[in-house]
């Protein structure tokens, strides 16, 4: 009885290093794919659009907001 229960014991440590291992991996993995979107805010009219109009992002993704002055559009 005591040897099963001490390799009943072992398995179970080994399966869990196992798991917090791949769990680990796969989490790191996902952010290499991260990507990083800039938009601008504002027009020369000095109406708020956005450019890009449409962007398309994914889980993890960043996306940057630059707010842009009527007075600063010719200056870019």
């Amino acid at each position: 009885m005591r040897f099963s229960k001490s390799l009943l014991l072992s398995l179970a440590t080994t399966l869990m290093t196992m798991l917090l291992v791949i769990g680990g991996l796969w989490t790191t993995s996902s952010v290499a794919f991260a990507a990083t979107t800039n938009v601008q805010m504002g027009s020369s009219s000095g109406m708020l659009v956005f450019e890009p109009a449409q962007i398309t992002v994914a889980p993890g993704d960043t996306v940057h907001y630059e707010a842009i002055h009527y007075t600063q559009v010719g200056r870019l």
